[in-house]
Protein backbone atom coordinates (compact mmCIF):
# COMPACT_ATOMS: atom_id res chain seq x y z
CA UNK A 1 0.00 0.00 0.00
CA UNK A 2 2.84 2.53 1.05
CA UNK A 3 4.69 1.33 -1.94
CA UNK A 4 1.50 2.00 -4.63
CA UNK A 5 1.33 6.08 -2.92
CA UNK A 6 4.63 6.12 -3.01
CA UNK A 7 4.55 5.40 -6.92
CA UNK A 8 1.08 7.71 -7.46
CA UNK A 9 2.93 10.79 -5.80
CA UNK A 10 5.87 10.08 -7.78
CA UNK A 11 3.81 9.66 -10.79
CA UNK A 12 1.85 13.04 -10.02
CA UNK A 13 5.31 14.69 -9.36
CA UNK A 14 6.18 14.11 -12.77
CA UNK A 15 3.12 15.27 -14.51
CA UNK A 16 3.35 18.53 -12.21
CA UNK A 17 7.32 18.53 -13.47
CA UNK A 18 6.08 18.31 -17.08
CA UNK A 19 4.14 21.09 -16.80
CA UNK A 20 6.21 23.52 -15.26
CA UNK A 21 8.48 22.69 -17.63
CA UNK A 22 5.70 23.47 -20.57
CA UNK A 23 5.20 26.82 -18.62
CA UNK A 24 8.84 27.96 -18.54
CA UNK A 25 8.98 26.42 -22.32
CA UNK A 26 5.90 28.87 -23.49
CA UNK A 27 7.32 31.66 -21.66
CA UNK A 28 10.58 31.32 -23.38
CA UNK A 29 12.19 34.58 -24.54
CA UNK A 30 8.90 36.59 -24.03
CA UNK A 31 10.54 38.95 -21.59
CA UNK A 32 13.10 39.78 -24.25
CA UNK A 33 10.52 40.00 -27.51
CA UNK A 34 8.48 42.20 -24.87
CA UNK A 35 11.64 44.73 -24.20
CA UNK A 36 12.72 44.64 -28.09
CA UNK A 37 9.10 45.72 -28.43
CA UNK A 38 9.51 48.57 -26.35
CA UNK A 39 13.03 49.68 -28.75
CA UNK A 40 10.93 48.88 -31.52
CA UNK A 41 7.87 51.46 -30.40
CA UNK A 42 11.06 54.19 -29.90
CA UNK A 43 12.90 53.51 -32.45
CA UNK A 44 9.78 54.11 -34.80
CA UNK A 45 8.69 57.37 -32.77
CA UNK A 46 12.14 58.46 -32.97
CA UNK A 47 12.79 58.21 -36.56
CA UNK A 48 15.01 55.83 -36.65
CA UNK A 49 13.55 53.20 -39.24
CA UNK A 50 16.53 51.15 -39.88
CA UNK A 51 16.84 50.30 -36.30
CA UNK A 52 13.35 49.55 -36.49
CA UNK A 53 13.90 47.18 -39.05
CA UNK A 54 16.73 45.23 -37.89
CA UNK A 55 15.22 44.26 -34.75
CA UNK A 56 11.83 43.40 -36.72
CA UNK A 57 14.59 41.16 -38.68
CA UNK A 58 15.96 40.03 -35.51
CA UNK A 59 12.59 39.09 -33.86
CA UNK A 60 11.79 37.20 -36.53
CA UNK A 61 15.02 35.12 -36.63
CA UNK A 62 15.38 34.22 -32.91
CA UNK A 63 12.06 34.56 -31.47
CA UNK A 64 9.73 31.39 -31.50
CA UNK A 65 7.64 31.40 -34.28
CA UNK A 66 4.14 31.33 -32.86
CA UNK A 67 1.34 34.44 -32.96
CA UNK A 68 1.53 34.63 -28.90
CA UNK A 69 4.75 36.03 -29.91
CA UNK A 70 4.50 38.31 -32.32
CA UNK A 71 1.40 39.68 -30.77
CA UNK A 72 2.90 40.47 -27.96
CA UNK A 73 5.90 42.01 -29.81
CA UNK A 74 3.10 44.53 -31.74
CA UNK A 75 1.53 45.42 -28.59
CA UNK A 76 4.13 46.48 -27.02
CA UNK A 77 5.50 47.86 -29.77
CA UNK A 78 2.58 50.28 -30.22
CA UNK A 79 2.28 51.27 -26.47
CA UNK A 80 6.07 52.39 -26.95
CA UNK A 81 5.37 54.22 -29.51
CA UNK A 82 2.60 56.13 -28.46
CA UNK A 83 3.84 57.03 -25.43
CA UNK A 84 7.33 58.14 -26.86
CA UNK A 85 5.24 60.04 -29.20
CA UNK A 86 3.84 62.14 -26.50
CA UNK A 87 7.14 62.46 -24.85
CA UNK A 88 8.45 64.04 -27.40
CA UNK A 89 11.59 63.56 -29.65
CA UNK A 90 14.12 65.70 -26.84
CA UNK A 91 13.14 61.85 -24.92
CA UNK A 92 14.76 60.04 -27.53
CA UNK A 93 17.74 58.49 -26.69
CA UNK A 94 20.68 58.16 -28.90
CA UNK A 95 20.45 55.49 -31.72
CA UNK A 96 23.87 53.95 -30.78
CA UNK A 97 22.60 53.67 -27.14
CA UNK A 98 19.55 51.74 -28.53
CA UNK A 99 20.87 49.44 -30.85
CA UNK A 100 23.71 47.97 -27.74
CA UNK A 101 20.10 47.52 -26.01
CA UNK A 102 19.26 44.95 -28.75
CA UNK A 103 22.09 43.41 -28.55
CA UNK A 104 22.15 42.47 -25.32
CA UNK A 105 18.52 41.37 -25.38
CA UNK A 106 18.96 39.29 -28.72
CA UNK A 107 22.23 37.35 -26.32
CA UNK A 108 19.37 36.68 -23.62
CA UNK A 109 16.70 35.87 -26.19
CA UNK A 110 18.69 33.40 -28.02
CA UNK A 111 20.52 31.89 -24.34
CA UNK A 112 16.53 31.34 -23.53
CA UNK A 113 15.22 30.27 -26.43
CA UNK A 114 16.19 26.49 -27.51
CA UNK A 115 17.25 26.54 -31.66
CA UNK A 116 14.34 24.31 -32.52
CA UNK A 117 11.70 26.22 -31.08
CA UNK A 118 13.42 29.38 -32.88
CA UNK A 119 13.90 27.11 -35.82
CA UNK A 120 10.43 26.29 -36.13
CA UNK A 121 8.62 27.50 -39.27
CA UNK A 122 11.91 29.73 -39.56
CA UNK A 123 11.04 30.36 -43.19
CA UNK A 124 8.69 32.87 -42.77
CA UNK A 125 5.71 32.52 -45.54
CA UNK A 126 7.74 35.00 -47.69
CA UNK A 127 6.61 35.04 -51.11
CA UNK A 128 3.49 34.15 -52.44
CA UNK A 129 5.42 32.74 -56.20
CA UNK A 130 6.84 36.08 -56.10
CA UNK A 131 8.19 35.50 -59.93
CA UNK A 132 6.55 31.96 -61.04
CA UNK A 133 5.34 31.86 -64.23
CA UNK A 134 1.66 31.18 -62.97
CA UNK A 135 -0.69 33.85 -62.30
CA UNK A 136 -0.03 34.30 -58.79
CA UNK A 137 -3.23 34.89 -56.15
CA UNK A 138 -5.86 34.32 -58.67
CA UNK A 139 -8.64 37.07 -58.33
CA UNK A 140 -5.74 40.62 -57.90
CA UNK A 141 -6.31 43.17 -60.37
CA UNK A 142 -3.37 45.38 -60.95
CA UNK A 143 -4.92 48.34 -61.45
CA UNK A 144 -5.81 51.44 -59.53
CA UNK A 145 -6.13 55.00 -60.51
CA UNK A 146 -5.61 57.91 -57.43
CA UNK A 147 -3.71 61.22 -56.74
CA UNK A 148 0.09 62.07 -55.72
CA UNK A 149 0.72 64.51 -53.53
CA UNK A 150 0.72 67.09 -56.09
CA UNK A 151 -2.64 66.50 -56.72
CA UNK A 152 -1.58 64.65 -60.21
CA UNK A 153 -3.33 61.69 -61.33
CA UNK A 154 -1.30 58.29 -61.40
CA UNK A 155 -2.40 54.51 -62.73
CA UNK A 156 -0.73 51.68 -62.93
CA UNK A 157 0.82 52.47 -66.46
CA UNK A 158 2.42 55.90 -65.51
CA UNK A 159 5.95 53.50 -64.94
CA UNK A 160 7.11 52.15 -68.29
CA UNK A 161 10.36 50.13 -68.03
CA UNK A 162 10.01 49.96 -64.19
CA UNK A 163 8.66 47.18 -61.61
CA UNK A 164 6.21 48.87 -59.23
CA UNK A 165 6.12 47.72 -55.33
CA UNK A 166 2.65 48.38 -53.34
CA UNK A 167 2.06 48.96 -49.56
CA UNK A 168 -1.04 49.98 -48.57
CA UNK A 169 -1.86 51.53 -44.66
CA UNK A 170 -1.42 55.51 -43.41
CA UNK A 171 0.49 57.32 -41.17
CA UNK A 172 -0.91 57.26 -38.16
CA UNK A 173 0.39 53.42 -38.33
CA UNK A 174 2.07 52.90 -35.16
CA UNK A 175 4.25 49.90 -36.17
CA UNK A 176 3.26 47.76 -39.31
CA UNK A 177 3.46 50.74 -41.61
CA UNK A 178 6.48 52.35 -40.38
CA UNK A 179 8.46 48.87 -40.27
CA UNK A 180 7.08 48.46 -43.84
CA UNK A 181 8.46 51.73 -45.21
CA UNK A 182 11.73 50.81 -43.66
CA UNK A 183 11.66 47.68 -45.20
CA UNK A 184 11.05 49.42 -48.52
CA UNK A 185 14.04 52.09 -48.30
CA UNK A 186 16.23 48.33 -47.11
CA UNK A 187 15.06 46.87 -50.54
CA UNK A 188 16.20 50.10 -52.39
CA UNK A 189 19.78 50.43 -50.52
CA UNK A 190 19.90 46.57 -51.26
CA UNK A 191 18.80 46.78 -55.20
CA UNK A 192 21.94 49.50 -55.67
CA UNK A 193 21.47 51.12 -59.15
CA UNK A 194 19.13 48.45 -60.06
CA UNK A 195 16.49 50.80 -57.59
CA UNK A 196 16.44 53.02 -60.54
CA UNK A 197 13.87 50.46 -62.10
CA UNK A 198 11.86 49.99 -59.24
CA UNK A 199 9.32 52.19 -57.86
CA UNK A 200 8.08 52.09 -54.44
CA UNK A 201 4.36 53.29 -53.96
CA UNK A 202 2.67 53.98 -50.74
CA UNK A 203 -0.97 53.68 -51.04
CA UNK A 204 -3.19 55.83 -47.80
CA UNK A 205 -6.42 53.89 -46.42
CA UNK A 206 -6.83 56.64 -44.82
CA UNK A 207 -7.32 59.69 -46.77
CA UNK A 208 -9.92 61.73 -44.61
CA UNK A 209 -7.08 62.24 -41.90
CA UNK A 210 -4.00 61.52 -44.71
CA UNK A 211 -3.25 64.99 -46.04
CA UNK A 212 -0.94 65.68 -49.36
CA UNK A 213 1.02 67.61 -47.25
CA UNK A 214 1.15 64.72 -44.25
CA UNK A 215 1.67 62.10 -46.61
CA UNK A 216 4.35 63.45 -48.70
CA UNK A 217 6.50 64.29 -45.10
CA UNK A 218 5.32 60.53 -44.09
CA UNK A 219 6.71 58.90 -47.16
CA UNK A 220 9.88 61.10 -47.41
CA UNK A 221 11.20 60.77 -44.10
CA UNK A 222 11.56 56.83 -45.62
CA UNK A 223 12.62 57.29 -49.14
CA UNK A 224 12.93 60.05 -50.83
CA UNK A 225 11.52 58.04 -54.19
CA UNK A 226 8.66 56.34 -52.43
CA UNK A 227 5.28 57.43 -53.90
CA UNK A 228 2.20 58.70 -51.60
CA UNK A 229 -0.93 58.28 -53.15
CA UNK A 230 -4.50 58.84 -52.11
CA UNK A 231 -7.60 59.67 -53.16
CA UNK A 232 -11.60 60.35 -52.51
CA UNK A 233 -12.50 57.16 -50.34
CA UNK A 234 -14.57 55.99 -52.49
CA UNK A 235 -11.61 55.69 -54.91
CA UNK A 236 -9.31 54.15 -52.19
CA UNK A 237 -11.97 51.45 -51.54
CA UNK A 238 -12.19 50.56 -54.85
CA UNK A 239 -8.46 50.29 -55.58
CA UNK A 240 -7.78 48.46 -52.08
CA UNK A 241 -10.98 45.48 -53.42
CA UNK A 242 -8.75 45.26 -57.06
CA UNK A 243 -5.92 44.17 -54.35
CA UNK A 244 -7.91 42.00 -52.09
CA UNK A 245 -6.68 44.49 -49.27
CA UNK A 246 -8.98 44.34 -46.33
CA UNK A 247 -9.14 47.89 -43.77
CA UNK A 248 -11.71 49.17 -41.55
CA UNK A 249 -11.83 52.05 -38.63
CA UNK A 250 -11.26 51.14 -34.86
CA UNK A 251 -12.50 53.97 -32.31
CA UNK A 252 -12.01 52.94 -28.75
CA UNK A 253 -15.19 53.84 -26.92
CA UNK A 254 -15.35 57.40 -24.98
CA UNK A 255 -12.50 58.91 -27.52
CA UNK A 256 -13.17 61.35 -30.45
CA UNK A 257 -14.21 60.38 -33.81
CA UNK A 258 -10.93 61.06 -34.99
CA UNK A 259 -9.11 59.45 -33.11
CA UNK A 260 -9.24 56.06 -34.22
CA UNK A 261 -6.78 53.51 -35.62
CA UNK A 262 -6.60 51.34 -39.00
CA UNK A 263 -7.25 47.57 -39.22
CA UNK A 264 -6.08 46.85 -42.63
CA UNK A 265 -3.70 44.35 -44.73
CA UNK A 266 -0.30 43.92 -44.57
CA UNK A 267 2.96 43.21 -47.49
CA UNK A 268 4.30 44.62 -50.54
CA UNK A 269 2.35 43.94 -54.17
CA UNK A 270 5.14 43.36 -56.98
CA UNK A 271 3.96 44.78 -60.51
CA UNK A 272 6.36 43.71 -63.51
CA UNK A 273 7.44 46.57 -66.07
CA UNK A 274 4.25 45.70 -67.78
CA UNK A 275 1.93 46.36 -65.13
CA UNK A 276 1.15 42.37 -64.25
CA UNK A 277 0.95 41.42 -61.11
CA UNK A 278 3.73 39.01 -59.98
CA UNK A 279 3.15 38.73 -56.41
CA UNK A 280 3.11 39.54 -52.89
CA UNK A 281 6.01 39.69 -50.42
CA UNK A 282 3.84 38.92 -46.86
CA UNK A 283 4.68 40.96 -43.51
CA UNK A 284 7.83 39.82 -41.96
CA UNK A 285 9.61 38.70 -45.50
CA UNK A 286 13.36 40.15 -44.65
CA UNK A 287 13.82 42.69 -47.14
CA UNK A 288 16.93 41.35 -48.05
CA UNK A 289 15.19 38.31 -49.49
CA UNK A 290 12.56 41.08 -51.05
CA UNK A 291 15.74 42.79 -52.74
CA UNK A 292 17.34 39.16 -54.03
CA UNK A 293 14.28 38.39 -55.56
CA UNK A 294 13.49 41.16 -57.65
CA UNK A 295 16.98 41.57 -58.42
CA UNK A 296 16.91 38.26 -60.48
CA UNK A 297 13.45 38.96 -62.00
CA UNK A 298 15.31 42.43 -62.99
CA UNK A 299 18.42 40.86 -64.23
CA UNK A 300 16.34 37.96 -65.97
CA UNK A 301 14.56 40.89 -67.76
CA UNK A 302 17.83 42.69 -69.07
CA UNK A 303 18.69 39.48 -70.68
Amino acid sequence: MIAKRMLLTLYLFNIALAAHAADISAEAGMAEVRALGRINGEALACSYPEAAARIKLLVIRNAPKSRRYGDAFEAVTREAYLEKIKQGKDACPEVGKLTSQVDELVARLQAAVPPEMAQQNATPPALQRVGDEEQPDVGIIPRYMLMDTKGQAVTQDDFPGKFQLIAFGYTFCPDICPTTLAEMSIIMKQLGKLSDRLQPIFVTVDPERDTPEKLSQYTAFFHPRIMGLTGSPELVRHVADNFKVRYEKHTEPGTPPDKYTVDHSAGMYLLGTDGRYLGKFSYGTPPTEAADRIRVLMNRELK
